[in-house]
């Protein structure tokens, strides 16, 4: 409901700036909610009534939770490719800064660079776009082809240490940015496990640097998620000066360094991440 709605917003604001939109993408929408309406209905019915299902009904229940989550992605996705759409043609005016201003997280650097020039001068001392403005230079600064840009922090028993300490040093590093409390990272740690198992004694290393406040989540999160490899935090939140440095606005966010110290990959995450290892550590 609450993609619908904002995918609804979207259109709404772009129609008034930008003119028509493609019909084909207002039927996609609809046949993407009627599949989520019978596929949920099923759904819910194997909820209330689970002894009605049979074991060829889980399994048919299974695929249809599969189909939905999918299908959310989807709307996930259509929905943002409309907003970026929105922001390049309207960043100056209201309408274009408006949607900038809530959804810069959602764009990178080669797509939010070319817009900054572009928003008038009124909001030149709106809080929000000065912010803006100093994510994209970070994010220029800790682009992939720049070298890396170090910071010092604690170990989890209170130890300074530096990222230098292990990049730059003839190793493939990971820097990972992650927090017990972000569920997105718990559930994409196993990967990571896998990975730094397959890779450790093949020239790879992780960081992992925490945005957590607790000290004590985050130690136990380390145990309960087998992290085994380095760790390093300020417990500041967002305010974290690693995730600062890098322009981190969203977590799990990875940022790949060759063995030179030069970041070779941003965002890398699954699969993506996987093959990227497998190429780099061939």
């Amino acid at each position: 409901m609450k993609q619908k709605l904002l995918l609804g917003t979207i259109i709404a604001l772009l129609f008034g700036a930008c003119g028509r939109t493609d019909v084909r993408l207002h039927r996609a929408d609809e046949l993407v909610e009627q599949n989520q309406k019978d596929s949920a209905s099923l759904i819910l019915a194997g909820i209330k009534h689970p002894g009605s299902f049979s074991k060829s009904d889980r399994a048919l229940y299974a695929l249809l939770a599969a189909e939905v989550a999918r299908n959310e992605e989807r709307l996930d996705e259509k929905s943002m490719e409309i907003t970026k759409a929105g922001i390049a043609k309207n960043i100056t005016n209201l309408v274009g800064v408006h949607l900038l201003k809530n959804n810069y997280y959602y764009l990178e650097v080669d797509e939010l660079d070319p817009l900054m020039p572009q928003i008038p001068a009124e909001f030149a001392n709106d809080e929000v776009i000065i912010k803006i403005k100093g994510n994209v230079e970070k994010m220029k600064a800790t682009a992939v082809g720049q070298k890396f840009t170090d910071f010092e922090m604690a170990t989890p028993d209170g130890k300074p240490v530096k990222l230098s300490d292990y990049v730059g040093k003839g190793k493939v590093v990971l820097i990972d940015f992650w927090a017990s409390w972000c569920g997105p990272c718990r559930r994409e740690m196993p990967n990571l496990v896998e990975a730094y198992a397959q890779y450790k004694n093949k020239g790879f290393e992780i960081v992992g640097v925490s945005l957590d406040q607790s000290g004590e989540a985050w130690k136990d999160a380390i145990e309960k998620l087998n992290i085994t490899w380095p760790q390093m935090s300020d417990l500041k939140y967002w305010n974290c000066e690693g995730a600062q440095l890098y322009a981190v606005s969203s977590i799990p966010h990875t940022v790949l360094i060759d063995g030179e110290g030069t970041i070779i990959a941003r965002g890398l995450h699954g699969e993506e991440l996987q093959t990227k290892l497998a190429e780099v550590l061939k």
